[in-house]
């Protein structure tokens, strides 16, 4: 009786490892999946970030590019015009603010473009 006492306690034993030995197998493979699928979605979601920061940059650089051009015309037409021109103070001061409301978003597009580009890639 003794015996068959041993060899059960020995065979539970040995399930209890089996067990034991399973559950741990299986608790490193959701743990691996789960860290695998987590930085597979942060990877996914800074691609995406970078992608619409370069969209953003492209838009902004396009923006500051009219309105530079906007400010080259409007000073080529000022340096065309500007005898006829200094006879109209208002007129004058209406462009200049123009130009200086233009030298505005310019600056504000460089320093929206400054952050864009600092950001993480």
């Amino acid at each position: 009786m003794e015996e068959t006492s041993r060899t059960t306690s020995r065979k539970r034993s040995r399930n209890n490892l089996a067990g034991a030995l399973v559950i741990f197998v299986v608790w490193c493979g959701l743990v691996f999946g789960g860290f695998y699928i987590a930085k597979n979605y942060i990877d996914q979601t800074i691609l995406k970030v970078q992608q619409t920061n370069a969209l953003n940059i492209q838009a902004i650089e396009n923006r500051l590019n009219d309105i530079q051009n906007g400010l080259q015309n409007l000073e080529d037409f000022v340096g065309v015009t500007g005898e006829s021109i200094s006879s109209r103070d208002s007129i004058q001061e209406e462009m200049m603010q123009k130009i200086a409301e233009f030298d505005r978003q310019i600056q504000e597009l460089k320093n929206s473009l400054n952050i864009l580009k600092e950001a993480p890639r």
